[in-house]
C-alpha cells in the first residue's frame, strides 16, 4: 500500500536541513553498527551528494554513538524512529518521523534503492522541481 508523505513536510525538511545547516549542520547520517559494504557505500554516496547539491557536510555515525535530535537513519539502526518503521522483502520506505528522516529497505537492495530514490529527490528538489513522495512500493 502506498502512503502519500505531504511535499510541504518533505520540502520543509529539505529547506531545514540542508539549507540552513551551514558547514557541518545538525544533522548526521546514522547507520547499524553492523551495516554492510552496500549500507557503508551509500551513506557516504548521500553525503557526498547533500554536500555537492547544498553545501553541507554531514558526518556519518554508527547507531552506537550518542543520538542527535535530527538525523537521517539508512537502514535497521537502534534508533527507535527505524525500528517504528516496518518493511519487507523488495520495498522501501521513505518516511520523515519525528525530527528524523528513515531509509530502509527490507533487505540490503531495498535499502539501496531507497537511497538511489532519495538522490533523485534530492537532485530535483535542488532544481526546484516538484515531486510526489511514496512509501516504497
Amino acid at each position: 500500500m502506498k502512503k502519500v508523505i505531504s511535499l510541504i513536510l518533505v520540502s520543509c525538511l529539505v529547506l531545514f536541513v540542508f539549507a540552513s545547516c551551514g558547514s557541518k549542520g545538525d544533522y548526521q547520517i546514522v547507520i547499524p553498527e553492523n551495516a554492510t559494504l552496500t549500507e557503508q557505500y551509500a551513506a557516504e554516496n548521500l553525503s557526498a551528494i547533500i554536500e555537492d547539491y547544498y553545501g553541507v557536510t554531514l558526518s556519518i555515525v554508527k547507531d552506537s554513538e550518542p543520538e542527535q535530535k535530527s538525523e537521517i537513519l539508512i537502514g535497521e539502526t537502534s534508533r527507535e524512529e527505524s525500528k517504528a518503521v516496518k518493511v519487507e522483502g523488495d520495498n522501501y520506505v521513505i518516511k520523515v518521523v519525528g525530527n528524523k528522516l528513515v531509509v530502509k529497505g527490507g533487505n540490503e537492495l531495498a535499502t539501496y534503492r531507497a537511497l538511489e530514490h532519495l538522490y533523485t529527490v534530492l537532485k530535483e528538489s535542488k532544481e526546484g522541481k516538484a515531486f510526489a513522495w511514496t512509501d516504497g512500493y
